[in-house]
């Protein structure tokens, strides 16, 4: 059995990357082993920050505290401390896990892990895994397409090194390391709150460690509210398996920008193909 948790209201989180003017789905690759994870070469290269900076959406943001800066109050029980406007979320059971705890991070804390303003959301385990996150329910107009993105950091460790997220098991000859914690966004294009739903928009899960990565999905408004989705995921219990969200942002995408140019949009995530914005001679 299991049995999915979550209170109030809440919304959708979604993941693809744009990336020029070819919208592609990212598939960064996940470890399914216990040993060092298959990127370990490719993590010690790449810049702090990862994701795509560029954005096809235009006009205000449609979230309520996306950036965490407006406050947090506990839930459920001092261990559920979750920004104002989000709901946290949890399943429980066979295969998924226990319920992680959520706390507010703040910037002068030593893990320092904060993208913009003081403060951000952090969900976490200790020798234990969670399929949880949280979600927020948002007005939009019906027929939009919207884009959702946010920045997220992971800190994943049997070790009790702050900054790293091990590579090499920590201490022999157990095999452990990092807990291979998956990430991911979601939403649900009808406004439900049910993250186990199946019209729920999921994007592919990604495996990054101690460098903030954007997290972006592509979605239809098929109701007048949609939801998005925070989900992490580890799949080991390690000692500590933490995961920071910063800087959200839901917003309508216009097209008609890019009216003047041939745009082919490809592996768009979501049940409604993007339309495409032919150019017309004047």
């Amino acid at each position: 059995m299991r049995s999915t948790w979550r209170m109030g209201l809440g919304l959708a989180l979604l993941l693809a990357a744009p990336l020029g003017l070819t919208l592609r789905r990212a598939r960064p690759a996940i470890s399914n082993q216990r040993s060092p994870v298959t990127m370990a070469d490719s993590l010690q290269a790449r810049p702090p920050f990862e994701g795509a900076s560029l954005s096809m959406a235009d006009g205000e943001n449609l979230l309520t505290n996306p950036g965490f800066e407006e406050g947090f109050s506990i839930r459920e029980d001092p261990a559920v401390n979750v920004a104002n406007g989000w709901e946290p979320w949890y399943v429980t059971g066979a295969g998924f896990g226990i319920r992680p705890e959520w706390n507010q991070e703040q910037l002068w804390l030593p893990s320092i892990r904060v993208l913009h303003g003081d403060y951000g959301q952090k969900m976490f385990n200790t020798w234990g895994v969670h399929t949880a996150g949280i979600y927020q329910q948002v007005a939009v107009p019906e027929g939009s397409l919207l884009e959702f993105s946010i920045w997220v950091q992971v800190w994943s460790s049997d070790c009790d090194d702050i900054c790293v997220s091990p590579l090499e098991p920590c201490h022999p000859p157990s095999p452990n390391s990092h807990g291979n914690y998956r990430v991911s966004v979601g939403i649900d294009p009808t406004g439900g709150t049910d993250p186990l739903a199946e019209g729920v928009i999921w994007s592919d899960e990604t495996v990054y460690y101690d460098r903030w990565v954007r997290l972006v999905v592509y979605a239809t408004a098929q109701a007048e509210t949609v939801t998005v989705f925070t989900r992490g995921r580890p799949e080991w219990g390690v000692k500590h398996n933490d995961s920071y969200w910063d800087s959200a942002s839901l917003r309508v995408i216009s097209l008609d920008q890019f009216a003047f140019l041939p745009l082919v949009l490809k592996d768009l995530v979501g049940p409604t193909p993007m339309p495409t914005a032919t150019f017309t001679p004047t």
